[in-house]
């Protein structure tokens, strides 16, 4: 899975010590657990949650939207809310 487009918050996280690149994989920043809940998400097509997913110091949800219409199965948009 790539990242394609983040915005200005996630620029200034920091994952595993480095900050999000776009065109990099999920993994390089995330968990397994986070790709299977993505692809739970593109197969199911409804919405789901990750609570309590650590990134440096502070806890997030992490809310995962499929993508609808024309785009249906091709990604998702995940927000992240501190937990």
């Amino acid at each position: 899975m790539i990242i394609v487009l983040i915005n200005r918050n996630v620029e200034t996280l920091s994952f595993k010590n480095e900050n999000v690149k776009i065109g990099r994989r999920l993994s390089d920043y995330f968990s397994r657990n986070v790709e299977e809940k993505i692809a739970g998400v593109l197969t199911t097509y409804t919405c789901d949650t990750l609570t309590g997913y650590r990134i440096s110091e502070t806890m997030y949800d992490l809310n995962f939207a499929p993508l609808s219409g024309r785009f249906r199965g091709k990604g998702v948009v995940m927000t992240l809310t501190t937990s």
